[in-house]
């Protein structure tokens, strides 16, 4: 499939034209390897947004049902347990935004821009609090982290 002169795939910036060669019909067309090299990339995002959605609702879940290791660490933290469902409304709008970012590239990455927030906050409470039982917190800002990055990477800043 050739592109008529001044015609070019949505997947690639006219400004960027080293991404583009010529056909056998003198038409610009975009390079193999340019093509080969967003495949990994849309992987990536694919499984690291997935990933974060996911932990996102097991979030949900755990801060909507009260469970056990939640409500400690309310406690360790002198958070207000009736604070807990409000967060996971949070954690649940953004695993949705997460998912609607994989149709519309902008909600996705202010829905991972959200998250990785939230989690720098929870970090900071948990330090604030001297509990340094941080490894859930650095593992939900990881993936939140990863899906960001990779949206980044594969949409571009402006989505």
């Amino acid at each position: 499939m050739y592109w008529t002169p001044g015609e070019h795939p949505a997947s690639l910036d006219p400004v960027n034209r080293q991404d583009l060669r010529r056909g056998p019909e003198g038409n610009e067309v975009p390079s193999r390897t340019t093509l080969r090299r967003s495949i990994p990339v849309l992987a990536a995002y694919l499984t690291c947004t997935s990933l974060a959605a996911l932990a996102s609702a097991y979030a949900v879940y755990l801060n909507v049902t009260h469970a056990r290791s939640i409500m400690d660490t309310a406690q360790r933290l002198h958070i207000p347990v009736s604070l807990m469902v409000p967060f996971g409304i949070l954690l649940g709008s953004a695993a949705a935004g997460l998912l609607a970012g994989l149709a519309v590239p902008g909600i996705g990455t202010a829905a991972a821009a959200g998250l990785v927030a939230y989690f720098v906050i929870a970090l900071a409470a948990h330090l604030r609090a001297h509990d340094f039982q941080l490894a859930w917190a650095l593992i939900y800002l990881s993936l939140a982290g990863a899906a960001l990055a990779t949206g980044l990477a594969y949409h571009g800043p402006l989505g």
